[in-house]
């Protein structure tokens, strides 16, 4: 009888956590920041940059394929969500150009974690950067597993307001509840260290 319940407990689970992977992979491609890949896009093409316009349509048709496909996936490799971070700022860079840049360091060879968590969480705290001050967004972001816990380190060279204090517009607003909801689900910690020259944000897996 517990034993059963406790299935059917966790299969509850899972379609939930699938339903806010869904509801994750449609506020993201249907974001304004989408119409804005395009333009730029738009404007490559206009200005016969082919070999630029190609190159862009490629990153973003990757990254959208995979989110497309990603939301059935309760969980997936870190592997697989690097390469998901790498296509998310590749389109990112199509935008801003050198106003953003990123570093990616991985430390994990064979692991599973939740999947959708860090690249919303990441655009969410890039639109809070970009809001900050004029200089160009550095993001470091590196996966270190430590026995059965695994960490991602996300660092931001600004000094960003507390994550629950932060400006956002109603899409934002949205995308963040869908985020801690996310977390929540996914028994996800999120620490936040806030200092004079940037802020280092820890989401912290456990089997």
């Amino acid at each position: 009888m517990g034993r059963g319940f406790l299935a059917i407990f966790e299969m509850m689970k899972t379609d939930m956590d699938i339903l806010v992977n869904h509801k994750l992979a449609h506020a993201l491609l249907g974001s304004h920041a989408v119409f804005n890949y395009l333009t730029a896009i738009q404007n490559q093409i206009t200005f016969d940059q082919k070999r630029d316009a190609l190159n862009s349509l490629s990153a973003f048709a990757k990254f959208q394929r995979k989110l497309i496909s990603l939301p059935d996936s309760e969980q997936w490799s870190v592997k697989e969500e690097v390469l998901l971070i790498n296509e998310y700022f590749a389109i990112e860079k199509l935008r801003f150009g050198t106003q953003i840049d990123f570093a990616l360091i991985n430390q994990v060879t064979s692991r599973q974690m939740p999947s959708l968590v860090c690249v919303p969480f990441v655009e969410l705290l890039l639109a809070a950067a970009m809001k900050s001050d004029s200089k160009p967004v550095f993001f470091e972001i590196t996966f270190v597993e430590e026995g059965s816990v695994l960490r991602c380190y996300i660092s931001v060279n600004k000094v960003l307001k507390p994550i629950d204090k932060q400006e956002r517009n109603t899409e934002q607003k949205k995308r963040f509840e869908l985020i801690k909801e996310k977390l929540l689900m996914t028994n996800t910690a999120l620490n936040e260290i806030i200092n004079r020259k940037q802020t280092q944000y820890t989401l912290i897996f456990t089997h």
